[in-house]
């Protein structure tokens, strides 16, 4: 759970493109170590203004890492998931901002988006769990890992 970890911004240091490791010593050592021997990688953060959390964008932007090519083996190939919940309608029209950013990531880092569970109009605890669509979608993902993973 990234929200219980210390990780600090991105400074821009460019350390990581001539090195294998970023020049911050924080939490996000530990996320880097278990990005490095997953298969896939859950992204799962809540929609605010039509975009990530502060803490998502912060994790997103400590991947740079992976962008040099001394590091980009560590994930390259690596499955990704987009898991995200929203107070508003999930038509495709006013997620495309959410999508684009990390097809744009994803591409860059050379992974592959094998499943989306977007849920629109969300805005209470356990709203998802009444909703059949969203558990079928539930559902749907859980047959996506298994297959993924297996």
């Amino acid at each position: 759970d990234v929200r219980k970890k210390k990780i600090k911004d991105c400074i821009g240091c460019y350390h990581c493109k001539d090195n294998t490791a970023c020049s911050i010593k924080d939490d996000m050592v530990e996320v880097y170590e278990e990005i490095n021997k997953s298969a896939l990688i859950i992204f799962a953060s809540p929609v605010y203004w039509w975009g990530v959390t502060g803490i998502m964008k912060v994790l997103i932007d400590r991947l740079y890492l992976y962008y040099s090519d001394l590091n980009k083996p560590y994930i390259e190939g690596k499955k990704a998931i987009i898991i995200s919940p929203m107070d508003m309608n999930s038509d495709i029209y006013k997620i495309k901002i959410l999508l684009d950013f990390y097809k744009i990531i994803f591409d860059n880092l050379k992974m592959t988006l094998v499943d989306t569970c977007l849920f629109g109009n969300v805005n209470e605890k356990g709203a998802i769990q009444k909703n059949t669509e969203y558990l079928n979608q539930i559902d749907r993902l859980g047959k996506t890992l298994s297959d993924r993973l297996m």
